[in-house]
Order: structure tokens, then C-alpha cells, then sequence
């Protein structure tokens, strides 16, 4: 893992903003992107994805209600290139912590394509 995202983590988690279980289960997640698809995440192509789903987890946690995202936004979503992969992902990230509800799914996917997006144009082919 980028030792620039591990500072992010840390600093949320020293900050009272994640705690120790979602700390792990983030970790986790991290690893799994890299082992499933080769992709490391970083401060650079996924500090918002990384902090949004801190922010879900412990939202979840809480047992607070997540609001579905404004569906003009997850419109413009839906027609992205990528979207069927981040659909995929964040299913994935589902099956693995079942708490995620599916409302938080709409957010993922957001943040997931313009991690896919990003990545595609870096590397210069379809991910």
C-alpha cells in the first residue's frame, strides 16, 4: 500500500474519524484491490474513494441513514465507460461487508469510476 495513503488512514483514524474495526476493514479493501485487480490505490488516484468509504463505514457503524444520491448525478454515472466495472467492484465490496446498504452503492460507484477512468487514461487501455 502507498505509504501516502496509510498516512490519510492514519491521520483519520488518530483524528477519531475512523475507528478501529472500519480501520482494518479498509485496510482490507485496499489489499483487495491490489490482490483482485493489480491496482494499488493512493493518495494520488483514490483519496476520495479511500475517505468516502471511511466516512460510510462509520456512518453504517452508527447505524445513521445514508441518503441516496441525487438521481441526476448517478444518471451521468450510469453512462460512464467504467461504470459496469464499478458496478462489479463496489458489488464485490458488498458481498465482502454486507452492512454496506445498497443506497451507499450509488456513491461507490461514483467514486470508483473516476478511479477506473483515471487509471485507464494513465495506463492507456480499458482496465
Amino acid at each position: 500500500m502507498a505509504t501516502d495513503l496509510m498516512l490519510r488512514l492514519d491521520i483519520l483514524k488518530e483524528g477519531g474519524v475512523l475507528g478501529d474495526e472500519n480501520y482494518c476493514r479498509v485496510l482490507h479493501i485496499i489489499q483487495h484491490f491490489e490482490d483482485r485487480y493489480g491496482l494499488v490505490l493512493t493518495e494520488e488516484n483514490s483519496s476520495a474513494l479511500v475517505t468516502h468509504l471511511c466516512s460510510a463505514l462509520e456512518r453504517v457503524s452508527r447505524g445513521e441513514p445514508v441518503e441516496e444520491l441525487d438521481s441526476d448525478i448517478y444518471e451521468d454515472v450510469i453512462i460512464q465507460p467504467t461504470f459496469e466495472k464499478a458496478h462489479k467492484i463496489s458489488t464485490e465490496l458488498q458481498e465482502m461487508y454486507p452492512m454496506i446498504p445498497d443506497s451507499e452503492l450509488m456513491y461507490l460507484n461514483m467514486h470508483l469510476n473516476i478511479l477506473l477512468e483515471a487509471e485507464q487514461a494513465r495506463i492507456g487501455e480499458n482496465i
